[in-house]
């Protein structure tokens, strides 16, 4: 059985406005948002949670949450706007949200 070790750094980010703000405070409380193909994982504990999310799958839950929320088009382009410049690494990214 082989064992992955990674190092997690954590670079933070200006903080976010709303729509953004709102969707990753509604995120932490629901962690995996609809996604049950396995492109999410993470976990939380005390109001902080590690969220590692491949590309596709963190525009998938922003589209539902925008959806399911009644988000307008400027809020919606807004937020897939900030998830597009995240430091993606090979189309992954790991979160901190606190």
């Amino acid at each position: 059985m082989a064992l992955s070790v990674g190092v997690v750094s954590i670079e933070y980010l200006d903080e976010p406005q709303s729509p953004v703000s709102d969707f990753l405070k509604h995120l932490s409380m629901n962690l995996f948002l609809g996604l049950e193909n396995g492109e999410c994982w993470g976990g939380s504990w005390e109001g902080n949670a590690f969220l590692e999310f491949g590309r596709d799958a963190l525009v998938e839950s922003a589209e539902l949450w925008c959806d399911d929320g009644g988000i307008d088009d400027s809020d919606r382009a807004a937020l897939l706007a900030w998830i597009t410049a995240l430091p993606w690494r090979n189309g992954y990214i790991m979160l901190h949200l606190g």
